[in-house]
């Protein structure tokens, strides 16, 4: 309690989980939103965000864009740990329509390797905000990254700033 805050840490399913009208500020960062199959989870989700922010609360989500996976896309990436036998290979399909993205990540260390297969819906810009105001927030701000930059054909990463 060094700085005064009162800190709760939780776990619950982000689909039935909501305290109304109890916080400031909500985040959700790096692709942490669009794991459903159904769509309507994730306006669910919104929701449920909309629904515990105070008044006035804004809610910062970061995430892939659709327009900047489409720019940069590469169907395999090697990334390699420099000074050590870590290696990870991501493997990405798209699914008809830009929707849904594939991915199958190969850790390997040394001779080991373990592999994590994980699916994540896509959103361009217009879709995220359609959808935050479809779950009720009143203004949303879009950026091309956490620094603040424009969401225009440089973006790196899709960020949204929604207020209730």
């Amino acid at each position: 309690m060094e700085q005064g805050l009162d800190i709760e840490f939780l776990q619950a399913d982000m689909r039935t989980f909501k305290r109304a009208e109890d916080f400031d500020f909500a985040l959700n960062l790096f692709s942490s939103f669009g794991y459903f199959e159904d769509a309507n989870d994730d306006l669910h989700v919104l929701r449920n965000l909309q629904e515990s922010l105070k008044p006035g609360g804004k809610l910062l989500m970061e995430m892939l864009g659709k327009e900047p996976l489409a720019r940069n896309f590469r169907d395999r990436l090697w990334h390699h740990r420099p000074g050590t036998e870590e290696y990870l290979l991501q493997e990405v399909s798209v699914r008809s329509g830009w929707d849904w993205i594939e991915n199958r990540w190969t850790l390997i260390r040394g001779k080991d390797h373990r592999v994590f297969p994980f699916g994540i819906r896509v959103y361009s810009g217009a879709e995220l905000a359609s959808s935050l105001r479809q779950a009720g927030f009143s203004r949303v701000d879009l950026f091309g990254s956490l620094e603040g930059t424009p969401y225009d054909h440089t973006a790196q990463r899709l960020v949204a700033v929604a207020v209730r």
